[in-house]
Parts: structure tokens; C-alpha cells; sequence
């Protein structure tokens, strides 16, 4: 009989609050950036409080709507919407956007804007640039590596291949000490 009684003041609150607010606006837009993506920047945004069902879209510099890469909206407990519309800018697209949340039935929205600088697509493109670098050069000091491995192992071969033919051609000689120098020493 009390878990009644607490439904039954539940759905008297919840009904309250939906007469109460019949028509609610929800918060400004807040647009994170979440990263790379698919070559581009992922920035979502995100509304909270609405009544009825908000319609969320992206717009360019000139208003015209944008393709969304996934658009998500969820009803809270209170009866209340929030909104969740992602986009993933590249370079040659538009760098600034905006994401407007309307209230169908008021014809009220709210709108926020994001600018993505250059720096960072250019940033991204360096990396790629410094990575590709730095592999040229380490495939370079290798090579390097090897053939100075090489050249040396060349010259020791050529070193002990000259020694074995002074050995072989080792002459035994005798001097004669009476027509030798006088001061030539023999042990």
C-alpha cells in the first residue's frame, strides 16, 4: 500500500513537471573536441533540458545544414531530453560550424559555434612528415651500419689473405758475417 502511495506521488510529480514546463528550452550547446578521426576532428554537441523532443543540427558559415556522423537523443528520468549530435570536421571542409537545438514546438532555439584552427590539421600532416623522416634516416644509418660491417670485414679478409702469401714467400737467409757490416748485429 506505501509502494502505491510513492508511485502514485511519483507520477503526480512527474505530471506536475511536465504541466509546468509544457514547452522547456533546454541549456546553450556545449561543443567539445574529442580528437582524430577518419582523417579529420571529432566535435560533439551536447543540450540539456528540453521538452518536447529537441531537433539538433550542424550548420555552416552560410546556414546550410551539415551531415552529422551519429546523432543521439535519450529521455532522463525527470521527463526531460538531452541531445548528443556529433560531426567530424576535415580541412577541406568547414573549419566553423554551428550546432543549433530547437524547440519544435516554440520555435525557440540555442546555438553555439566552434572554430577548429589550421594548426590543427597542419600539425597532424607534420606528424605524418616527421615520422616518414625519421624512418628514411634510420633505414639510412642502418645501410650505413652494414656497409662500414662490411668494408671492414672486407679489409681484414684482405689483410690476412696478403700475411698468408708474405708467410709463403718467406725466404730463409744466411749472412755472412765477414763481408757483413761492422756494425750490423747478429743474434
Amino acid at each position: 500500500r506505501l509502494d502505491l502511495n510513492l508511485q502514485s506521488i511519483l507520477s503526480l510529480l512527474q505530471a506536475c513537471h511536465q504541466e509546468l514546463c509544457h514547452h522547456c528550452v533546454g541549456s546553450d550547446p556545449d561543443i567539445p573536441v574529442e580528437g582524430h578521426q577518419d582523417g579529420g576532428i571529432r566535435v560533439v554537441c551536447r543540450s540539456f533540458g528540453w521538452y518536447p523532443e529537441p531537433e539538433a543540427q550542424w550548420r555552416d558559415l552560410q546556414g546550410q545544414v551539415l551531415p552529422s556522423a551519429s546523432h543521439n537523443i535519450l529521455q532522463e528520468a525527470t521527463g526531460l531530453f538531452q541531445t548528443e549530435i556529433a560531426i567530424v570536421i576535415t580541412e577541406e571542409s568547414n573549419q566553423k560550424v554551428s550546432c543549433s537545438v530547437r524547440n519544435p514546438c516554440l520555435n525557440q532555439e540555442r546555438v553555439s559555434t566552434i572554430s577548429i584552427a589550421d594548426l590543427f590539421f597542419t600539425f597532424h600532416i607534420w606528424v605524418v612528415a616527421l615520422g616518414v623522416i625519421l624512418g628514411v634516416i634510420f633505414c639510412v644509418l642502418i645501410a650505413l651500419a652494414s656497409y662500414c660491417s662490411w668494408s671492414q670485414c672486407r679489409a681484414k679478409e684482405t689483410l690476412q689473405s696478403a700475411m698468408e702469401r708474405q708467410k709463403s714467400e718467406y725466404v730463409n737467409m744466411t749472412l755472412d758475417p765477414d763481408t757483413s757490416n761492422p756494425w750490423l748485429i747478429l743474434v
